[in-house]
């Protein structure tokens, strides 16, 4: 069984070091872009861009984890969290992450408005609130090295918590607001894309060190 589980830790370190570098790369593509789309360039276009980036990063690294579950959870210390709650908070983000990605594209083929892009905006929002916060928890299922990189990793994930929370919530509203037409919608859709887009940057960027540095032990 010790053979089993060992044998089966780079499995789970490679699987989560990939589907964390996906959100990271992702997220940092959907910051450039929404950050060029609030400069004023091709606003609608980007903004749906920014969507398709975003649920496309959220579906993939969800749908890694989520089909490969069982094997990422194999020897976990299932002792620290629930095994249950944080695979669905995982099929929860892999479904905003297709609609959101699916939305994005049909309003560049132009068979949806631009207006319906803050909807996307809301589900993110939805995903960060019920999904998003289950990510740091990933860490649980590999035993880490006591390294300056684990602690400062960890530290930053404890304190992240909060802010995909905050993330989320500022999503849903701004969201909401442009769904109403309180305000201008590509601009406050823009700004909850961004808001989700450097959580998911934060807390992808962060998992990524810390799975790239067990990845770096010796057996």
């Amino acid at each position: 069984m010790a053979s089993s589980n060992a044998s089966a830790k780079p499995l789970r370190t490679g699987l989560l070091l990939g589907a964390s570098t996906v959100e990271l790369v992702g997220a940092g593509t959907a910051c450039a872009l929404a950050l060029a789309a609030l400069l004023g360039r091709a606003p609608g276009k980007l903004a749906a861009a920014v969507a398709i980036v975003l649920g496309g990063a959220l579906l993939v690294h969800a749908l890694a984890v989520t089909l490969r579950w069982k094997a990422v959870t194999a020897g976990g210390l299932i002792e620290r969290y629930d095994r249950r709650s944080v695979g669905v908070s995982f099929a929860v983000d892999a479904t905003a992450g297709a609609v959101v990605a699916s939305l994005g594209i049909l309003v560049v083929a132009g068979v949806v408005s631009e207006r319906m892009l803050p909807l996307g905006a809301i589900v993110l929002g939805v995903a960060m609130l019920f999904g998003g916060a289950a990510q740091p928890q990933l860490t649980q299922v590999v035993a880490h090295r006591d390294t300056p990189v684990q602690d400062l990793a960890a530290h930053i994930l404890v304190a992240s918590d909060g802010l995909v929370t905050l993330g989320g919530l500022f999503a849903v509203t701004v969201g909401t607001f442009a769904s109403l037409g309180i305000g201008p919608v590509l601009l406050l859709t823009l700004a909850g894309e961004l808001g989700i887009a450097v959580v998911m940057l934060l807390v992808g960027g962060t998992l990524a060190a810390r799975f790239a540095d067990l990845a770096t032990e010796r057996p």
